[in-house]
């Protein structure tokens, strides 16, 4: 990829998007038979959006190279995420990308209304191409179309996700290959390939319809579909390449840890690196994270992406006496005979052994502090290489006390209905992960997690002043309540007991808990109200514990001293290993926690 003047570029996209035919396709005679079969907005898409049409195709070509077409036709919703607006195609190191394909289409017409600009850029040691959206579809269709090509020596590999968080109408992966030429696949909960075999090449092409969006912040252990594919099969193979990178990048250590590393306390001085390497500051999060830069152009400072963190910081441990073993995090569980492809590794792991004290696992951008179990790696199956052979290791999915979430409120009630005090929130273990918080927890994050509940009690609950502190194996955060939770009416109140409902309870509520949990749990809220002087509670709720053995619903509620309301609810599920019959009582319990939300208390004024 060379740069080039901006006129030529802007003739030969024009020339692209004109003529509308892209390696065979005729994108206005595709993108029509896709409207014509997709819903419409209203009836499929979320209120972020919707994909009509995803096609990613992949052909070995004469020098051994992978060559992978992708065509994505995307119809705006109201909030979609950044990452569908901003593209950044890669163009990978020894390979070559291009944009074959960039405009906006009226969904009525099928015509162009808005031709869009790529330009090829550089960044951090890596050339790219960028097509930025509008900020306003204006109701219309982005098509656009990229091709890349990976040196990929006689192989044809990649790890292709189906479950993404927009919903998709229509998804086909193809691959072409030389007839004969058998490609070993992996595609859980998905039907195999259909094949087409004739002449000099094979065809296999999956097709899925009608994707929802996936629920990342859910209890389930499953981390969506993928289609994970190779000409080559041995999970060995997978291991041995991945080793192969992480010990290929071998770089001098900045000052900053050039310093750490002479602190006479090697654990110590290890837990410094470590610190300075997790901070969000040096993590390059536009980059693709498994992408590994070469010596002369990844930064001497960073920001690295997590392979490259993960693989120097690893480095710069032994240096200092530390136990370093790699471990590798599948996307999806592996078999010894599952593709040979590096492509199957979400993420590495560090097992790391300090000069004093105990082993401990540690990745980059975990979000507790060294020493505590990554939150995202409770009940996890890793990998690694013993000699030549795989090795698999399930990380202790821990007892429910080591995953608690509390919800505690503590507000004094007036006469009008209004609520002054204090709801504090309190995350350990693997809720972290599972409330989607990314690195040390900032203001952005906190109000992002706030952000992701609903209030039924608290209409138009405002998070400002909400502070966040770290506690034991997670964090607390602390917002100050001044809000009205009681309806006023002649000589009464209404209390409408403070209530959240999280997205992991609304997907159980409504779709089960098919899947399974990866964590056993406790989840409790607790309420404490002060009664405005002159009223007296005129009836308590009835209370509906539920016990199912694994799974136990707890509620209580009284007047103490007769000035302060108390109300208490816990969830405890004992164990992740639920059978049929345990995942319906965590339905049960999750259904009946949620009549909270609806519970009311009477009170009239002496």
């Amino acid at each position: 990829m060379r740069p080039r003047s901006l006129f030529p570029a802007l003739v030969l996209t024009i020339t692209l998007v004109l003529c509308g035919n892209v390696h065979g396709q005729d994108i206005p005679a595709l993108l029509s038979r896709s409207l014509n079969e997709a819903p419409s907005l209203e009836v499929f898409g979320s209120g972020k959006g919707f994909v009509v049409l995803r096609d990613i195709s992949y052909r070995l070509l004469a020098d051994g190279s992978t060559e992978r077409h992708t065509i994505i036709f995307l119809h705006e919703g109201g909030g979609l995420p950044d990452r569908w607006r901003n593209w950044e195609i890669v163009a990978p190191r020894g390979g070559e990308a291009s944009v074959t394909e960039a405009a906006l289409y009226d969904p009525t017409s099928r015509r162009i209304q808005y031709p869009l600009i790529p330009r090829e850029t550089e960044r951090d040691g890596v050339e790219m191409i960028e097509v930025r959206l509008p900020n306003n579809f204006e109701g219309n269709i982005l098509a656009l179309s990229y091709r890349q090509v990976f040196p990929t020596r006689m192989n044809l590999e990649d790890a292709v996700p189906i479950d993404l968080d927009l919903p998709q109408w229509e998804q086909r992966i193809s691959l072409t290959v030389p007839s004969g030429a058998e490609p070993v696949w992996l595609s859980e909960k998905l039907p195999d390939p259909q094949v087409n075999k004739g002449g000099a090449e094979d065809i296999y092409t999956w097709s899925v319809i009608n994707t929802p969006a996936f629920e990342d912040s859910s209890l389930s252990p499953d981390r969506g579909r993928w289609i994970l594919f190779s000409l080559r099969k041995g999970l060995r193979y997978s291991l041995s390449e991945a080793d192969s990178i992480a010990a290929s990048l071998k770089v001098d250590p900045p000052p900053p840890v050039a310093s750490m590393m002479g602190d006479q306390d090697r654990t110590r001085g290890g837990i410094r690196i470590m610190e300075f390497m997790n901070d969000p500051d040096r993590l390059n999060r536009t980059l693709p994270s498994d992408l590994v830069r070469t010596l002369g152009s990844i930064p001497i400072e960073g920001p690295w992406t997590e392979w490259e963190a993960s693989f120097l910081l690893g480095e710069w441990l032994r240096k200092v006496g530390w136990g370093v073993e790699i471990l590798w995090d599948a996307r999806v569980p592996l078999g010894d005979q599952s593709p040979a492809t590096v492509r199957a590794w979400e993420r590495p792991v560090l097992s790391l052994t300090p000069p004093t004290g105990k082993p401990f696992m540690f990745e980059i951008g975990q979000a507790v502090r060294p020493g505590s179990t990554p939150p995202r790696l409770w009940g996890r199956t890793v990998y690694s290489l013993e000699g030549s052979s795989p090795s698999r290791r399930v990380l202790p999915a821990g007892g429910p006390g080591d995953h608690r979430l509390s919800f505690d409120w503590a507000v004094d009630v007036s006469s009008d209905g209004m609520a002054t005090g204090e709801m504090v929130i309190t995350v350990r273990g693997a809720w972290v992960d599972t409330l989607q918080v990314k690195g040390p927890i900032d203001k952005d994050q906190v109000t992002a997690i706030l952000g992701s509940f609903t209030w039924p009690s608290i209409p138009g609950f405002s998070f400002e002043g909400a502070l966040m502190e770290p506690a034991g194996t997670g964090f607390r955060i602390k917002v100050p309540v001044n809000a009205r939770i009681a309806i006023p009416g002649g000589e009464g109140l209404l209390i409408r007991m403070p209530s959240v409902v999280m997205p992991w309870q609304s997907s159980i509520a409504e779709r089960g808990a098919g899947g399974g949990i990866r964590f056993p749990f406790v989840y409790e809220q607790s309420v404490s109200i002060g009664i405005p002087e002159g009223f007296d509670v005129m009836v308590l709720p009835e209370t509906r514990p539920y016990d199912a053995g694994t799974v136990k619903l707890e509620e209580s509620i009284r007047v103490r001293r007769g000035r302060t309301l108390m109300a208490e609810q816990k969830t405890v599920v004992s164990t992740a290993r639920l059978d049929e019959q345990g995942r319906q009582a965590l339905v049960n319990a999750v259904r009946q926690g949620l009549g909270w939300t609806g519970t009311t208390v009477p009170m009239k004024k002496r």
